[in-house]
């Protein structure tokens, strides 16, 4: 599961997702792409409204691995790529 910690490439903390996660979130969702929409911990995906504080977040495994960005912290949209 999704959870905050040290993020390594970063070098900070923030969210560590797998790409298991993101492909099972994207399903769901609809999306084409998996760094779309972030699983923020104990957040419904896609609560609209505007964005808040984002949230750094780094794809910690699979060929995914070393993607990077921050999204909303209420949502879980992806703000921006690093």
């Amino acid at each position: 599961m999704a959870e905050i910690g040290f993020c390594p490439r970063g070098g900070q903390e923030g969210l560590r997702v797998t790409t298991h996660e993101l492909y099972l979130l994207a399903d769901v969702l609809g999306e084409n792409y998996i760094d779309t929409v972030m699983p923020v911990p104990n957040r419904q995906p896609r609560a609209h409204g505007e964005h808040g504080d984002s949230l750094y977040w780094e794809i910690v495994e699979g060929k995914h691995e070393g993607h990077h960005g921050w999204c909303c912290k209420k949502c879980g949209e992806v703000v921006q790529w690093g």
